[in-house]
């Protein structure tokens, strides 16, 4: 997949996400993107010499000698790639719908061994600041299974 094919497949999925009321799932993405991707990197941090190992300058200052230490490991902050961008709004999308998904069909199927249960709502704890509601009714099993053929086709194209 190009450059730019990633770019609009990116544009394409962000738009339907927010079209169908899912752009939270683009703006954790994106917050999480200008932050920068966490990339472990060898670093060499510089040490002093020891004063008994020091080596005299013949210049007029007596500065000691500086040189690196063991190599370390260290994490630091890059600029997404658009394929990496890419591929963190699928995994974003499958942890959101798929797995979402998941967990709320077998939940519900765990409590339909106890009864004929459609639905389970949640109500919002006393103290909580959004004082909305929360109902599972579980997800038709093939479009979940629809959705997750096409993120995993479009993540094995993006890493092509």
């Amino acid at each position: 997949m190009t450059s730019e094919g990633i770019r609009e497949a990116y544009r394409s999925l962000s738009e339907a996400l927010t079209s169908t009321g899912l752009g939270w799932i683009v703006h954790q993405v994106e917050e999480r993107v200008r932050e920068g991707r966490p990339v472990e990197k060898e670093a060499r941090i510089f040490r002093d010499e020891e004063p008994n190992e020091q080596v005299f300058a013949t210049g007029g200052g007596a500065e000691t000698a500086r040189r690196p230490g063991k190599p370390t490991l260290m994490m630091t902050l890059e600029p997404w790639t658009d394929d990496c961008r890419l591929q963190f709004l699928i995994d974003a999308i499958r942890h959101a719908i798929i797995h979402a998904a998941d967990v709320e069909n077998e939940q519900l199927r765990l409590l339909r061994k106890y009864g004929d249960i459609k639905t389970v709502q949640f109500a919002p704890d006393a103290n909580a600041v959004e004082r909305r509601s929360f109902t599972i009714e579980g997800l038709e099993s093939q479009q979940v299974k629809q959705l997750a053929e096409l993120l995993d086709a479009l993540d094995r194209e993006v890493r092509a």
